[in-house]
């Protein structure tokens, strides 16, 4: 019995080495080759892989930029709007909107850098103060849109009608008012009448005369590229 299957066994170690032999030596070089294929394919997909996730990674950046609507209004809120509101008997400028936040933009970065604002208890953090600070200088957006190209700006010209017939009646010179019916005067007298249209001051009910809200945004938008 022991014989037999020590004669099996045998069969089968020929058999083996026998197969081994005959197999061509160009097809086992090509099952080399298809392997390390093989493997180099595993490879690019393991780096695609990780080239995937870090440009993910730069567009979960992208889609967090800072925005009015995605983190100032917040800073905002939390630092001036107790004493920059909506009070119209309020003395400081309201930041209580977009529009309104915008046009004031510029100069409270220079009261916030200058340590003062905001006025105390109220205090904001230097990582605020850096955040409000990257918004102004990079364009204000208030939603994720694209900042609007240098052909939007507003022109004295796109904004000279509107103040002659809204306002012309009694913001000329030699009236009681300031006088708005000039560049360097709606320059120089532009955010007091901004604050008194907002505040629904200007122009007086009896005057007839108004203002749209398009031709509102004009003035703001104006003001604000020049001051």
């Amino acid at each position: 019995m022991n014989l037999f299957n020590s004669s099996i066994l045998a069969a089968m170690l020929f058999l083996l080495v026998l197969s081994c032999r005959t197999t061509p030596k160009g097809a086992r070089a090509e099952d080399s080759k298809s392997a390390q294929e093989s493997d180099s394919a595993r490879d690019l997909d393991a780096n695609s892989d990780d080239d995937n996730f870090w440009d993910k990674d730069e567009e979960d950046q992208s889609a967090v930029a800072l925005s009015y609507n995605n983190g100032i209004q917040s800073i905002v809120n939390e630092a001036c709007v107790s004493c920059h509101g909506n009070d119209s008997d309020s003395v400081y400028p309201n930041l209580s909107s977009y529009d309104l936040l915008k046009f004031s933009a510029k100069r409270s970065v220079t009261y916030i850098e200058s340590g003062s604002m905001p006025k105390a208890p109220i205090t904001m953090s230097n990582e605020n103060k850096a955040k409000f600070k990257s918004w102004v200088e990079n364009g204000m957006q208030e939603g994720d849109e694209a900042s609007g190209s240098e052909s939007d700006a507003t022109t004295y010209s796109d904004i000279e009608l509107v103040v002659e017939n809204s306002c012309g009646n009694c913001h000329t010179t030699g009236q009681t008012y300031p006088p708005l019916g000039s560049e360097p005067n709606l320059k120089k007298h532009g955010q007091s009448a901004l604050n008194s249209v907002n505040a629904g001051r200007m122009p007086p009910q009896s005057s007839g005369k108004s203002i749209s809200s398009t031709n509102l945004n004009k003035l703001k938008n104006w003001l604000q590229d020049n001051n």
